[in-house]
């Protein structure tokens, strides 16, 4: 959670340094950016099919202490640049996946590999502080500087998490929370809920459930997962043994 919440500080801090928030135009198009040379690669470049010997080799290598099936090949993210992905046996291909939309940027960009090296950012991914009970210092100037300068309109409080599944997750709680403490007439727990939910029965753990619809995709933790709806081998894969 650290890790993700520095990450979209530093790309945040980026922006308003670099100006990569380019502003709107009314022009049907626009002349091409210059290019950095020195960062950004002309084009893509195969060496080999892909998965190559080498991802190859090392898929089998991986398979032996887990499941590998997924993997598509393995990557040489010190080579990877900008909007190019390199993989272990030298292929540069366009990424149009940026590890599930995850680098806004690019790989490996200059300014964000420097604002990492700065002590008080390598202090966060060291220390891994568990942010909702050790926070560091200055969380909430990050937080301020960070998300909630983007934040939407009348919205001013917010959580980090630390992917999209657990924020559903969290999201499914905290309806849940509130729904129940509206039925309840805003009162405190009952003795009889605080001993029936330790064992999964109602009053506890009212039986709810969450509305979803077919094609949904939610996540693949297990609360996310009874909402999604978007592939059959999610659920098999998941749910079955």
């Amino acid at each position: 959670m650290a890790s993700m919440l520095l990450t979209r500080w530093l790309a945040c801090s980026f922006q308003r340094n670099y100006r990569l928030l380019v502003p709107g135009s009314r022009h049907i198009s626009q002349a091409a950016a210059k290019v950095d040379v020195e960062f950004d690669y002309d084009g893509p470049l195969m060496k080999t099919e892909v998965p190559g010997p080498r991802s190859q080799e090392l898929m089998k290598k991986l398979n032996i202490i887990q499941n590998a099936e997924a993997v598509h090949f393995f990557c040489n993210y010190e080579e990877s640049r900008g909007n190019y992905l390199v993989d272990v046996d030298g292929n540069r291909m366009l990424d149009l996946y940026s590890q599930i939309s995850s680098v806004p940027i690019g790989y490996s960009h200059p300014a964000l590999l420097k604002l990492v090296q700065q002590p008080q950012n390598a202090s966060t991914f060291i220390n891994r502080p568990a942010l909702g009970i050790l926070p560091p210092e200055n969380f909430v100037e990050k937080l301020r500087e960070s998300l909630l300068s983007v934040a939407p309109k009348g919205m001013s409080q917010l959580i980090t998490m630390a992917c999209g599944s657990c924020s559903n997750e969290n999201a499914f709680k905290t309806i849940f929370m509130w729904y129940r403490s509206k039925e309840r007439g805003q009162t405190g727990f009952s003795k009889e809920e605080l001993e029936t939910c330790m064992v999964n029965q109602a009053p506890g753990c009212p039986d709810y459930s969450i509305l979803s619809f077919m094609g949904a995709f939610h996540g693949r933790t297990m609360g996310c997962l009874a909402t999604t709806h978007s592939k059959a081998i999610l659920l098999i894969c998941d749910f079955c043994p």
